[in-house]
């Protein structure tokens, strides 16, 4: 199952586990020249994953003082060599124009980082690989290769090339026993601790896109792939359909996808861009 979407949409199911919900969005903004921008987006419920930690923390500090430990692990995670190593290892030419740490919109806490880019044919984007860190389990490593996995891009002549490569296999399919067995009163568990759980990845002409044949196109913005995880867990047959992806050919998932609320995904071969 070596296609990018597959793997992310099983990591979601096994971040479940996990306790940590999480926003993950990448914007690659692009001039006609092949230069441009990495807008990232990246943030977790610290509060949740450092549970037992907090709980000792806040019986001797207070919340106060839990909140200020918060803030101090994401400072001393996300430094200014975090990011330095994450724009060399994104390829040749990249550099990090400036980042934030703070929180999202529902809490979350964690960074938005801008890199430079100055030929998007030297570059492999890619999210951040700090899930289930110090964890050996299979399960942590296969989210982690699901978050560093996003398409190639090559540009020649204003003309911008997005390859989705699709690798399906029937046998990923969940059988219908795994979901009845699975209790009513999950589904309204798993929906709220996926409560702003987004993945996406999003390409936006910093010049004017003069065509293309995306689907999901707003002006000069190209949605590739957008996994909002609460409109998805909200009912059974939205989380049997999302479990079924890795196991259906390229049109299959399209149609499943464009009839799946929760799920904006382009499964064109190849998405082209005019500048």
């Amino acid at each position: 199952m070596n296609h990018w979407i597959n793997k992310i949409a099983v990591a979601v199911v096994m971040l479940f586990s996990l306790s940590a919900c999480i926003e993950e969005r990448v914007v690659v903004k692009v001039k006609k020249d092949g230069s441009g921008l990495v807008e990232h987006y990246s943030y977790n419920n610290v509060e949740d994953a450092m549970g037992g930690f907090l709980s000792g923390l806040m019986d001797e500090q207070g919340m106060e003082g839990a909140g200020d430990a918060i803030d101090q692990k994401v400072k001393n995670e996300f430094d200014d060599q975090y990011f330095e190593d994450f724009a060399r290892e994104m390829g040749e030419g990249v550099s990090v124009e400036k980042y934030e740490l703070g929180n999202n919109e529902i809490g979350m806490k964690g960074y938005h980082a801008t890199y430079a880019f100055d030929d998007i044919n030297k570059i492999a984007v890619k999210m951040r690989e700090s899930l289930g860190e110090g964890d050996d389990d299979a399960q942590v490593s296969d989210q982690k290769e699901a978050l560093t996995q996003v398409p190639d891009f090559s540009m020649k002549d204003g003309v911008l090339l997005i390859k989705i490569p699709h690798e399906f296999d029937t046998n990923d399919a969940p059988t219908d026993d795994d979901m009845e067995n699975m209790p009513p009163q999950m589904l309204g568990m798993m929906a709220a601790m996926f409560q702003g759980m987004r993945i996406a990845v999003s390409v936006e002409g910093i010049d004017d896109i003069k065509e293309t044949n995306a689907i999901h196109r707003d002006g000069n913005t190209v949605v590739l792939t957008d996994l909002r995880m609460d409109k998805l867990m909200g009912n059974m047959e939205g989380l049997k359909k999302m479990q079924t992806l890795g196991s259906l050919p390229r049109d299959e998932m399209q149609a499943m996808a464009n009839e799946t609320d929760g799920i904006d995904v382009d499964m064109q071969e190849q998405i082209v861009i005019r500048f």
